[in-house]
């Protein structure tokens, strides 16, 4: 691959990224070559976003890394999915720091009840009614 094939195609990706997570990354998708030859790229979401490193692809061949990103990105949730699985995430630390600092079990219940629902809703895709 030439570096104007390279360029192109991060380009892409990164349109494909764009198009998926709804937002401009904090960092464009660049390639990094370690010194043993494997090559990276890390994607990222907006810099405002909680945790705005989505992931990492590794392969041994810029063809391969690039290829790679391109499937990860495709297999990516939704914006909307994504933040469902964030407010899941904060609940579920909410409830335990609930528990941690003993929050009456009446108060904590429906919580709790909240949870469970929602992790059945994201699981088997069923709205609630």
């Amino acid at each position: 691959m030439t570096p104007k094939q390279i360029g192109e195609r991060l380009l892409a990706i990164t349109n494909a990224l764009v198009d998926k997570i709804e937002e401009q990354p904090f960092l464009p998708p660049t390639i990094k070559v370690s010194n043993v030859g494997e090559c990276s790229i890390a994607l990222y979401r907006s810099r405002g976003s909680w945790d705005y490193l989505i992931g990492t692809v590794t392969s041994d061949t810029f063809e391969g890394v690039l290829a790679d990103a391109a499937t990860f990105i495709a297999n990516l949730p939704s914006k909307s999915d994504m933040a469902k699985a964030d407010f899941q995430r904060d609940l579920a630390e909410l409830i335990d720091k609930g528990n941690e600092i003993g929050i009456e079990v009446d108060l904590m219940n429906p919580l709790t009840a909240a949870m469970k629902a929602l992790s059945e809703n994201i699981i088997t895709d069923q709205r609630a009614k």
